[in-house]
């Protein structure tokens, strides 16, 4: 498998010239920016320029953003993928106690990462956030980056249903989504006080 390093970021539309002037000029590069920055949503998760403007964002829209970066390249080896898996507080640190506080083992949560050959590449955070809900994964999804925003949300969604009715959980779909939405909440204030890697030039 190629190293991320030969991957070059040499085309001259989409977001590679911004991120050559910031001084990114490969994925590997590109990949240790992401995770460096903050985990926070981004205002307008359509528009993934905003993740080099407002210097955050989520698993979503950090692969969507290295994605669409290889994919402007021509780089077709990168897979986004969603994996639901089993959100606890021992491979989901940071969630808080939401999900003991309502008695249940787990509640079910959306994950993107991006598969690379036989590998995973998850540029969340510094550590690989893949590397510890793997075991608890339940289902996968590949999805291009465009499709992210509304078919992620819709999937994750759809995946609470029927595990609802598989398991016979007593909270309704909204309750389940609020606690899940709790639990992110949580995420983002136990990484809000981080502050953003400067853009490479500033």
């Amino acid at each position: 498998m190629r190293h991320l390093s030969q991957y070059k970021l040499s085309s001259g539309s989409g977001l590679s010239p911004q991120l050559r002037a910031m001084h990114i000029k490969d994925l590997d590069q590109l990949s240790e920016w992401l995770k460096a920055l903050p985990y926070k949503r981004i205002s307008d998760p359509t528009q993934l320029h905003l993740v080099m403007e407002e210097g955050c964002g989520t698993c979503s829209s950090k692969h969507a953003f290295f994605c669409t970066v290889a994919l402007e390249n021509d780089y077709n080896d990168f897979k986004l993928i969603i994996g639901i898996y089993r959100m606890n507080n021992q491979n989901t640190l940071g969630i808080g106690n939401v999900i003991q506080d309502y008695d249940i083992e787990y509640i079910p949560e959306a994950h993107c990462y991006v598969r690379f050959g036989d590998g995973v590449i998850d540029v969340t955070k510094e550590e690989s956030i893949y590397d510890l809900i793997q075991t608890d994964l339940l289902e996968e999804q590949q999805m291009l980056p465009v499709e992210v925003v509304n078919l992620k949300r819709h999937y994750h969604k759809s995946y609470i249903i029927r595990w609802k009715a598989m398991y016979d959980i007593i909270y309704s779909e909204e309750e389940l989504w609020n606690i899940r939405e709790q639990c992110i909440e949580n995420l983002v204030l136990s990484d809000g006080m981080k502050e953003r890697p400067p853009l490479k030039g500033e």
